[in-house]
């Protein structure tokens, strides 16, 4: 797991956030689910401490991008020895790559990196699985509506959704330099050859064209 983080390093503001904040305060128009706003970002983190788990489920999605049925199978054994979480998109199969505790790629947000780690260390540092009340794993259509439901409470406009967070996060990677976006992970692995080829962590990745989402 990644080394405890200090206080000081937790919420660290990126300078050029508020910029990009202001380009978003309205969502763009768009089919389908509506992308969240920079504003919305900062009413779940308002409302939400780090030591609560909505908190924690808004940031393992807005970090990883990953969709509600990857989020909720996510586990400290998909951690590897290089410190970046591998996983295989339950849709589509394709393989998925990001930065847990190892160094941040250069177009990395890591003000919400620091985040997730704050989240993880002051509630669950064995990352185990997302879990209701009664300590059963969720579903991904019952954590989809929950996320919602952690949406609603901190005072984001109706709609908002987990799909709608991940829009969120390809809009600014294509503005940190990673284009085109993909919207499942921060650093896209392409796997050829059975998964043999891999870009460095570290630098921006290379992009398949696939039809999965």
């Amino acid at each position: 797991m990644a080394p405890a983080l200090h206080m000081e390093h937790r919420c660290r503001i990126d300078p050029d956030r508020s910029e990009r904040r202001d380009r978003h305060a309205a969502s763009p128009k768009t089919e389908g689910h509506r992308p969240w706003t920079y504003d919305d970002v900062e009413k779940v983190r308002d409302r939400w401490s780090i030591e609560h788990p909505r908190r924690l489920a808004f940031e393992r999605v807005y970090w990883t991008e990953a969709g509600r049925a990857d989020v909720v199978r996510m586990n400290r054994g998909m951690i590897s020895a290089q410190g970046t979480l591998d996983y295989a998109r339950q849709k589509t199969g394709a393989g998925g790559c990001v930065p847990w505790s190892c160094a941040l790629p250069p177009f990395a947000d890591r003000e919400t990196h620091a985040h997730l780690m704050a989240c993880l260390e002051a509630q669950r540092p064995d990352f185990m699985l997302i879990e209701t009340r009664t300590g059963k794993p969720r579903s991904a259509k019952a954590f989809g509506q929950w996320l919602a439901e952690t949406a609603r409470l901190a005072g984001v406009a109706e709609g908002r959704t987990a799909h709608g967070l991940r829009k969120l996060r390809a809009m600014d990677l294509a503005e940190r330099g990673v284009s085109p976006p993909r919207p499942d992970v921060v650093v896209r692995v392409a796997l050829a050859d059975g998964g043999a080829a891999r870009h460095r962590v570290g630098e921006p990745p290379e992009v398949d064209h696939g039809n999965g989402t």
